[in-house]
């Protein structure tokens, strides 16, 4: 059997769920916000090797030694909106969910894609920069801080050899409960000049490369797909191409260099990862810089744009369970 781990709203998850039923194979789909009000669990440890557990998801029952393999996509908090809580039981409640999750997996044994713990340690842009430099990968200038001095030192300095800088944020790129949204955004002086606030938060601030391309890499097991991100009017071209209007861009299917795919699968196999969604930059030189990668990246949208078969080569790894063939 195969485990689904998600949420409701991940359209990605409706892609796989289409695949598997069209190959007829036995899966469950389990929205973590439906733990524990709409869905069950239960681990027991006993004279057994291995414990016994059991997820109940709709009225079906699922031994959890039946699973072979796991997707974990992008499972979410549970939810207790169908229950009135004050917010002190509910904070209890939602952590001692979690925590049991979190048990939960580390005592499966299955094939993971990916495992969570793996994931989570992925999702560190720093550890990032230093398995990536590691591996060989060019990698921009970059500093870390929520000092603004050395902000400032840092700005002279790079604007001394002649180049921009840019500011993202270390974990996420939204600020939960609002609107807002914070991209790769050129630094200023005048924004050096209202910099004080950094105190509160640290900020990654790292060399600028200009751009002949940005390039989205999705591993999968051992296959590698890249597809160039180009901007139909260069000259207006964002720093952040997350931050354009879709109509505007264009994608395309890229072949890296052979030594580029393989410090990629490299890069996803040090992470101890069965799958990566890996940001690169081509400046005009030809060289390839690393920016970051995403354990759990989006690539639906790359699979219409550019016909790769993604979801039929994620469930393929799935089912064949090891990702040195896939």
């Amino acid at each position: 059997m195969i485990l689904l781990l998600s949420n409701r709203e991940d359209v990605t998850t409706d892609l796989v769920v289409l695949e598997l039923r069209r190959r007829g194979l036995d899966f469950v789909r389990f929205n973590t916000e439906d733990f524990p009000l709409s869905a069950s669990l239960s681990v027991c440890f006993d004279d057994g090797s291995e414990p016994d557990g059991l997820l109940e998801i709709k009225g079906r029952r699922i031994k959890l030694e039946e699973i072979g393999a796991a997707w974990y996509r992008r499972p979410v908090a549970p939810t207790y909106r169908t229950v009135s809580l004050t917010s002190p039981i509910e904070n209890y409640c939602k952590s001692e969910a979690l925590w049991t999750l979190a048990g939960t997996w580390a005592n499966l044994r299955c094939f993971w894609v990916s495992k969570p713990w793996a994931v989570r340690r992925a999702t560190d842009k720093l550890y990032q920069l230093k398995v990536a430099k590691g591996l060989g990968f060019q990698v921009p200038t970059t500093l870390v801080s929520n000092e603004p001095h050395l902000v400032r030192q840092f700005y002279t300095s790079m604007a001394a050899r002649n180049r921009a800088i840019v500011a993202k944020p270390v974990r996420r790129g939204f600020v939960p409960g609002s609107d807002w949204v914070v991209f790769t955004t050129l630094l200023t002086r005048n924004d050096l000049a209202a910099i004080e606030g950094l105190r509160l938060a640290p900020m990654i601030f790292q060399e600028y490369i200009t751009k002949a391309a940005d390039v989205r890499v999705t591993v999968v097991g051992q296959k590698v797909f890249a597809a160039a991100i180009v901007y139909d009017d260069p000259e207006k071209a964002p720093v952040d191409w997350r931050a354009s209007e879709g109509s505007h861009l264009i994608h395309q299917p890229w072949v890296l260099p052979g030594e580029v795919q393989n410090k990629c699968r490299a890069l996803v196999e040090t992470m101890d990862l069965a799958f990566g969604a890996i940001d690169l930059v081509l400046d005009p030189n030809g060289r390839y810089f690393f920016l970051e990668i995403n354990p759990n990246g989006q690539w639906a949208w790359l699979e219409k744009q550019c016909g790769f078969p993604l979801t039929s080569t994620l469930v393929d790894l799935l089912v064949t369970k090891d990702r040195s063939v896939s």
